[in-house]
């Protein structure tokens, strides 16, 4: 599929602003949800957002150093060793991608509540007591240490770093409207049988023993035994 130097620059332009494109849309929502909160008149929980700004920008500027420092470089090296020369304007090719990231995401989270250790990084990600987007960026700076490893199938398979990035931007935005109380559940929508939605989401976080510990998945709940009712 041939592409036109617009379509590239287009691309290429959206990684390399990638954190920008990430702390706006983070920003963005928890905006929204204060005005949302004001209108309802509900509190807002200003010390759990503190502590949840602190989290992400730790984490997005632990993410940065190791990219410069690790991620870029051993993404590189692991490139030049890559299986296959993917065509990646294939759309067939990005739903391969697609798919395969998601059940990773899937099987790293599993084991983030099932190994202790990975358990001691992830609960902080919990520890908020309602749903929200802001709760979506509190995530530990720790995350980095395993995860990076865990995405090494990529270049390796043959996806560019930077793609790589474009793609992890996208997941991180995904997630952030994840943690929301603004949409009902619905048990018997089409989408909430093949996607993570929010009321999927909220059930992951809830601390009911017969909830705990389902809904896996980052965007697909095809991987996990759903609980629809919530």
């Amino acid at each position: 599929m041939a592409v036109d130097d617009a379509e590239m620059h287009l691309w290429f332009a959206f990684i390399e602003n990638a954190p920008r494109v990430f702390a706006s849309g983070a920003a963005a929502t928890v905006i929204l949800e204060a005005v949302h909160r004001w209108l309802t008149g509900r509190s807002i929980p200003y010390r759990q957002w503190g502590l949840s700004a602190v989290a992400g920008f730790t984490f997005l500027g632990s993410k940065l150093i190791f990219g410069y420092a690790l991620i870029a470089p051993l993404h590189l090296f692991v490139f030049r060793f890559r299986l296959l020369d993917l065509d990646l304007w294939n759309p067939f090719v990005w739903l391969a991608i697609f798919l395969l990231r998601d059940l990773v995401s899937y099987a790293v989270h599993r084991m983030e509540h099932s190994i202790t250790w990975l358990w001691a990084s992830h609960s902080i990600h919990h520890s908020f007591q309602e749903m929200s987007p802001s709760c979506a960026v509190r995530v530990p700076w720790m995350e980095n240490l395993y995860k990076i490893p865990a995405g090494l199938w990529m270049p390796l398979l043959g996806v560019d770093f930077r793609l790589v990035v474009g793609i992890d931007v996208i997941a991180a935005l995904v997630s952030i409207a994840q943690h929301t109380e603004l949409f009902p559940a619905k048990p018997n929508g089409l989408i909430q049988r093949v996607f993570i939605v929010p009321s999927h989401h909220r059930v992951h976080h809830g601390s009911n023993d017969h909830y705990l510990d389902k809904n896996f998945g980052a965007v697909l709940c095809v991987w996990d035994r759903a609980v629809w009712h919530v």
